[in-house]
């Protein structure tokens, strides 16, 4: 999150309010230059307007020469989430196709709401109106710096950027589910001192495993644990084990944390479809039965994505140790491209589950053992014991 890209977001025309709302949930993922890589899936959920909505508007974006997109490709072909850079640096880039489009027609313009003053022609000098003084240049009455900045100022010479950092280790430490709020949670964050923040944060795990030993179920929101100082006072605990582990892409622990999420969590309806795909998801037909397949394996987990859109530069995930002990023995390597590869492939298309993301030169990719006829005693395994809440996130 940047703050100087939702500054510039604010101060440029988009064309229309779906084009600012894509510009500013851009900026929530814009680093400091402007860049950015979040994938279509991720927007629409965080803008609430379809796919098709999403590339129309970044194609008008690029065109008026606000956004670059450059289209990515893994080693394996696969196409990859766009990474978009925001035209932050002062100059537009010039339009693709010679023009922006026309303001009326929906399309962006680019320009800067801060330059629209004009001068006015002086009249001629006669006798009844002599020629007007030279002009001076007068002090601007605006602030000589952005509000953010001022506050920056006053708290010192603390480093946003860096506040911003560790918040994100912070957040991803927290078990997946019970994240709550991400603004709230910042601001609680934003409202500790130094001191407090690296205690807060070192104390996470900590406190997380104290929280279950005591037989609480339910762990609160970032934002409670952060606002209430809920480390303060918390005991030194002696661990012979460590509290988490790093789970490597593709391997037995990350592989059965995926599919465990897919056997024990409920698929969840995506963003509101447009009309004719309601008419498509609605028939009653192999036609329909596909499209309602393709859409849950689309949004249905979105933990699973997460995973996915993390393996796709090869970022593992942080699990539990009890977790990913009870998990290793019941997983067994499969080659890929193999017929039991092709066999978890089909399984994945009949059960519309979101399929694993390429996995490039990897030579073997784990699933549960005995493959897809043997899924069952996996499923009663991980259903039947108690895993830690939740707690698969992306790996330091």
């Amino acid at each position: 999150m940047s703050w100087q890209a939702t500054a510039w977001v604010s101060k440029v025309e988009a064309g229309g309010a779906s084009g600012k709302l894509l510009l500013y949930a851009l900026a929530n993922y814009a680093d400091e230059t402007g860049r950015c890589w979040p994938s279509d899936a991720r927007l629409m959920s965080d803008t609430e307007m379809a796919e098709r909505t999403i590339r129309d508007w970044k194609r008008k974006l690029e065109d008026a020469g606000l956004i670059v997109v450059e289209r990515r490709r893994n080693a394996g072909g696969t196409y990859q989430a766009d990474e978009i850079r925001l035209c932050m640096d002062g100059e537009k880039q010039p339009a693709r196709n010679g023009q922006p489009p026309a303001n009326p027609a929906g399309g962006a313009t680019g320009i800067s709401r801060h330059s629209h003053r004009q001068m006015t022609a002086q009249p001629p000098a006669d006798d009844s109106n002599p020629p007007a003084p030279p002009y001076k240049a007068e002090p601007s009455v605006e602030p000589p710096t952005e509000p953010i900045e001022r506050e920056a100022q006053a708290r010192g010479s603390e480093d946003r950027k860096a506040v911003e950092r560790a918040f994100e280790r912070a957040w991803r430490d927290w078990p997946v589910g019970s994240t709550g709020s991400r603004d709230e949670a910042f601001a609680a964050w934003s409202a500790l001192t130094p001191d407090q923040r690296t205690a807060a944060k070192a104390a996470i795990g900590r406190w997380i495993a104290a929280n279950k030993a005591s037989g609480r179920d339910y762990l609160p929101a970032l934002s409670r644990y952060l606002a209430e100082r809920r480390w303060e006072g918390l005991p030194e605990l002696v661990e012979d084990k460590p509290a988490f582990v790093d789970a490597p892409v593709f391997g037995p622990v990350w592989s059965g944390v995926r599919m465990e999420l897919l056997l024990t969590h409920v698929p969840v309806d995506g963003p509101k479809p447009s009309a004719f795909l309601a008419e498509q998801l609605a028939r009653d037909d192999e036609a329909g039965r596909q499209a309602r397949l393709t859409r849950q394996a689309t949004y249905g987990w979105p933990a699973v994505n997460r995973i996915h859109e993390r393996a796709a530069d090869r970022a593992g995930i942080s699990v539990g140790f009890e977790r990913a002990e009870r998990l290793k023995p019941l997983m067994e390597p499969v080659p890929v491209g193999s017929d039991v590869y092709a066999s978890w492939r089909g399984l994945h298309e009949r059960m519309g589950w979101p399929w694993l993301p390429d996995p490039g030169k990897q030579p073997v990719v784990f699933f549960p053992v005995g493959g897809p006829e043997r899924l069952s005693e996996f499923e009663t395994v991980v259903r039947g014991t108690e895993n830690d809440g939740g707690r698969c996130e992306a790996a330091e």
